[in-house]
């Protein structure tokens, strides 16, 4: 049977959304946007975010995306500490000893010995990649989280968090006998959060939200490791940064590793990232 044309128009109209995120970037009021086309979404238009004019109205005027930079954790996410307690990201502090894996997939607890990046009261935009048990992790898009494209936990690589797909597989403890056990994305989308957090641990990974994840963003989870290893060992180097701010010595060194390492080894905010923002289901 056919379908009539105005029917067919009502689908249609149904089926492109415009899913606007309102936020506030200091004093400035910021809407993101991205289009929803029949469950996928598309890339935005050609502007990347817009910001309202403080002496209009209802004026939105074309941007630049400071919120970009926010390459980190919201502080609503969860970490398990050593003695069982389970607390949030903003209440965690350095020398808390946290739920990690291994670079062989073991679960340990290591310390968290300071803060790359440490802003508790911007907001910013994150990436929301719940799974099909109903688990959601929050991070943002260059940020590493640990994924495969099987149910295989062995397959477990460092991945950029702009690059999971849906019926991808991340690593959860949550209910998990053998420690660590895999669970399937369903949804991916964007969410406005409080607080923009990088911890650096020992080993250099960490598990928030039950979810396996890296400290490190925007370039090769290992070799953003090997980068730190002074970090580590004197965080002392970055001075009041460990507690607020974001180090100029990080950005270097983050700089250097995007000037040297070719495209496959690093997560290029100007082509991906928000650039080409999605909101996925898998329906």
């Amino acid at each position: 049977m056919d379908i009539p044309v105005y029917l067919l128009a009502v689908l249609l109209c149904i089926t492109q959304v415009q899913a606007d995120v309102f936020f506030h970037h200091g004093d400035t009021e910021v809407r993101y946007v991205t289009k929803v086309k029949n469950g996928q979404v598309d890339k935005r238009d050609e502007c990347s975010c817009y910001c309202k004019r403080k002496w209009g109205t209802d004026a939105w005027d074309c941007c630049a995306c400071g919120w970009a930079d926010n390459i980190c954790f919201p502080g609503d996410v969860s970490l398990t500490l050593e003695s069982g307690e389970v607390i949030a990201m903003d209440e965690l502090k350095q020398g808390h000893r946290v739920l990690a894996v291994t670079e062989g997939g073991q679960l340990v607890f290591s310390e968290v010995k300071t803060f790359l990046k440490r802003y508790p009261d911007n907001m910013a935009v994150y990436l929301d990649l719940i799974t099909e048990d109903g688990q959601t992790m929050s991070l943002s898009e260059s940020h590493v989280i640990f994924s495969s494209t099987t149910n295989n936990t062995k397959e477990m690589i460092p991945n950029f968090a702009g690059r999971v797909n849906i019926g991808d597989y991340l690593f959860t403890t949550d209910n998990c006998q053998s420690g660590i056990c895999p669970v399937k994305v369903k949804t991916i989308t964007h969410n406005v959060r409080k607080g923009v957090y990088v911890p650096l641990t020992d080993e250099g990974t960490v598990v928030v939200s039950n979810m396996v994840a890296s400290c490190y963003s925007s370039i090769n989870h290992h070799l953003a490791h090997l980068f730190m290893t002074p970090i580590r060992r004197y965080p002392w180097l970055l001075g009041d940064y460990q507690q607020q701010g974001y180090s100029p010595f990080i950005s270097f060194l983050k700089n250097l590793g995007h000037w040297i390492l070719p495209n496959n080894m690093q997560f290029d905010l100007s082509k991906e990232g928000f650039v080409a923002a999605r909101t996925r289901t898998d329906l």
